[in-house]
């Protein structure tokens, strides 16, 4: 593996950062200061931040997401209720936090902000320990998903802890990296392919279960126990509503699946086909292309990292959700995996054009017009740059034999220098 890269670019690169973030601010500050009558999509400056607020009735103390959960009436869908969040509790647990100190949507855009801007910071640090080479280091913020993804919902909680969970594992800190993963995957559902991968290498490195898989894996379990334990005993109903409105929701407009379906309207035959029958192959699908990148790690055909930016873009290929921020989840993997620009360039080409084209297509679907030519253009694009992505990802990191000595710590005197 590389060595890691001179100290002296850490603050180049947190400036980088700082500045990217800068710019993320100024991408959404029009929409804190103007009405929601389609200025958000003219300006392309909509979040999630702002209307959540409001939605998730956050501005009330006492509505505790899933805590104050209330089933809701027959008919009625899930995510209609009080104390309904679809987000888990590490995020539900963050946006209640950051209402205490708001007034109104701008005041907690703002509050959130702050928070998300020290997870990016943070993020930094965390690939320059786990040994990113300068070039990565700086270019993770320099692309251009931090700066339009930043403040758009959540997703840098998770991806920060995501990070941290990682470069602990790379560092030969087995139980810090479960419990940095399980909060992860208790702020956004995919840190936790991370632990399916992880755990796979740590069997690869002691030949088994041994004391450093035991260390991750009880670490884990204890992470999850005591951040979605008390939410399990206040309200279990609250706690599943989440999983709940995911596993019923249906194809978002983001996904292949959903443009297909659209082009396939009037054959509603073919339109099931493309909007019920094939998320559903594609889900077990993936599940299966998991096994297989968890047992090539397993026999250190595959290196970790590379699995794990793999495990990524495919399931965001596969899966029936999809929004513009999941980009913000590959960024730091290609630093650590260091896969070739012809690998990524793709993506990032495809997910611009998604950016560029989505807000004029949600514009022209609330004034009755229809761009949906462009809009699937580009959702294809992304999608071949994600299945370009995955495939450069497994080629990189293929061994053709097993390593003949595998060590828990793939950083130089990793265990002497504290992670953070």
């Amino acid at each position: 593996m590389a060595g890691a890269a001179p100290m002296r670019w850490l603050p180049v690169a947190l400036a980088v950062t700082a500045i990217a973030l800068g710019v993320g601010v100024a991408v959404k500050a029009p929409c804190l200061f103007h009405e929601w009558d389609g200025y958000q999509y003219t300006q392309r400056c909509y979040n999630d931040l702002i209307p959540l607020y409001t939605v998730r009735h956050l501005g009330d103390p006492s509505e505790v997401p899933y805590a104050s959960f209330v089933p809701p009436a027959d008919g009625a869908s899930v995510d209609s209720s009080r104390g309904f969040n679809e987000y888990p509790t590490l995020t539900g647990l963050a946006q209640y936090l950051a209402a205490r100190v708001s007034v109104d949507g701008g005041t907690f855009f703002v509050a959130t902000a702050i928070l998300l801007g020290l997870c990016a910071l943070a993020v930094t640090v965390l690939l320059e320990r786990g040994g990113a080479r300068p070039a990565w280091l700086v270019g993770w913020a320099v692309a251009p998903p931090l700066a339009l993804y930043a403040f758009h919902n959540w997703d840098l909680l998770a991806v920060a802890l995501a990070t941290g969970g990682l470069v602990a594992r790379r560092r030969g800190h087995p139980a810090t990296s479960g419990a940095l993963l399980a909060l992860g995957a208790s702020a956004k559902i995919y840190p936790a392919l991370f632990l399916v991968l992880v755990g796979c290498d740590l069997l690869r490195v002691e030949g088994g279960l041994r004391r450093a898989g035991w260390r991750f894996g009880l670490a884990a379990a204890a992470t999850f126990v005591v951040v979605q334990g008390p939410f399990l005993l206040l309200n279990v109903q609250g706690w599943f509503a989440t999983y709940q409105f995911h596993l019923l929701r249906g194809v978002t407009v983001e996904t292949p699946w959903a443009v297909l379906g659209h082009w396939a309207e009037g054959a509603p035959g073919l339109q099931t086909f493309f909007e019920h029958t094939l998320p559903a192959a594609a889900s077990v699908l993936f599940v299966a292309l998991l096994a297989v990148l968890g047992h090539a790690v397993a026999k250190g055909r595959l290196a970790l990292m590379h699995a794990c930016l793999a495990a990524v873009a495919l399931f965001l290929l596969l899966n029936k959700v999809h929004s513009v921020q999941y980009a913000l989840w590959v960024m730091p993997l290609l630093a650590l995996a260091e896969v070739r620009w012809w690998a990524w360039f793709p993506y990032l080409l495809g997910d611009a054009l998604v950016f560029w084209t989505i807000w004029p297509f949600f514009h022209e679907l609330d004034t009755g017009g229809d761009s949906w030519l462009v809009f699937t253009i580009a959702v294809l694009v992304r999608a071949a740059g994600q299945a370009i992505l995955a495939v450069a990802a497994v080629r990189a990191g293929w061994r053709p034999s097993a390593p003949v000595r595998a060590t828990l710590s793939d950083v130089p005197q990793a265990q002497q220098e504290p992670l953070l």
